[in-house]
């Protein structure tokens, strides 16, 4: 789920691939440093960071800025309004030191990427990962393998925070744009399995259909 993803990219060296080194490096040696402010719902609030797996299943890396730059007070003002809100951060300057940038996200990318799920032939849910194993081999072949069922390249960081901890310290942040993204896979994985217990229940073992969504076509 989106708030997991948020934890443990913080967890993880503030994760955010494709970031602009210039941002990314004041992120890490500025804004996350300040009493307090070294903390998951300032990392999650920072220009760049939210919606990662929407950016990247619309052909965007993961820290990348898709945001309209707000000019005025007003303009960020308006931007109040709105359900991702504005974000400000302030950007080194060669000549005035800092600027103090304030941007809002554009939605558009999530709306894209989730419509790209839809079309897609499979997609797993994390928190139901033996299952979507299954499901996976099931719809497109092959044999389920041990080492799918096992966690592997387990990073040990025993000083780190679980991300569970980290997720219930957001302070209310929300990843709206991942959060939609989420919706559409968790919608494209129950139509899935659905089609495949249906058939199975049935003594039809064949999943064609299940794998282009014509069954669950005809049934709306």
């Amino acid at each position: 789920m989106p708030s997991t993803r948020i934890a443990s990219a913080f967890k993880w060296a503030h994760h955010a691939q494709g970031m602009q080194p210039t941002i990314r490096k004041y992120m890490n040696s500025v804004a996350l440093q300040k009493g307090d402010a070294n903390s998951p719902p300032n990392f999650a609030r920072y220009p760049g960071v939210r919606g990662c797996q929407a950016k990247m299943v619309s052909e965007n890396s993961c820290g990348t800025f898709l945001w309209t730059h707000l000019k005025t007070r007003e303009d960020i003002k308006k931007a109040d309004l709105l359900p991702l809100g504005p974000s400000c951060f302030r950007q080194p300057h060669q000549k005035k030191g800092e600027l103090l940038l304030c941007m809002v996200p554009d939605f558009n990318f999530a709306k894209e990427a989730a419509v790209r799920v839809q079309s897609m032939a499979f997609a797993g849910i994390q928190e139901e990962w033996n299952l979507s194993v299954c499901l996976l081999h099931r719809l497109l072949g092959g044999d389920v393998s041990d080492v799918e069922l096992r966690k592997t390249h387990v990073q040990k960081q025993p000083n780190k925070p679980k991300d569970d901890i980290l997720r219930s310290n957001l302070d209310g942040f929300v990843d709206i744009a991942d959060e939609l993204v989420y919706d559409a896979v968790l919608t494209l994985f129950e139509s899935k399995l659905k089609c495949v217990i249906s058939k199975l229940e049935q003594g039809d073992s064949s999943t064609e259909l299940c794998v282009s969504g014509a069954l669950h076509q005809k049934s709306m």
